[in-house]
């Protein structure tokens, strides 16, 4: 059993971290995503979780993220996903995607591992 995972914050997935995270093989991958208007299925060796906005209200995970006017974001969801429903993990490294500023970084990113 890996007693790690890398796990995704987001709004919605994008092509090139699915890309960049499909090629991890020594880590448990999870993509959080705060959109619930799509239903996303896992891909491959990435555990996609979606938490409707209303169970993180009902347990207390509100207003964890000053930057966004929203109650509830992705990090909201990550954070009671992982201390509350699964909590086998020793570690947890988090990435956290706004949905413009880091594309180019993780295209360098790519770029630099191959």
């Amino acid at each position: 059993m890996n007693n790690n995972c890398v796990c995704l914050i987001c709004y919605k997935p994008n092509d090139i971290w699915i890309d960049f995270l499909s090629k991890f093989t020594k880590y448990d991958i999870y993509i959080i995503i705060d959109d619930n208007s799509i239903q996303h299925d896992k891909l491959s060796n990435i555990n996609i979780i979606q938490i409707n906005d209303n169970e993180c209200i009902k347990n207390g995970f509100v207003n964890m993220n000053f930057t966004i006017k929203k109650d509830v974001t992705s990090w909201e969801k990550a954070i009671y996903y992982f201390s509350t429903i699964n909590t086998r993990y020793n570690n947890v490294w988090f990435f956290y995607m706004m949905k413009h500023l880091y594309y180019k970084l993780i295209q360098n990113i790519v770029i630099l591992i191959y």
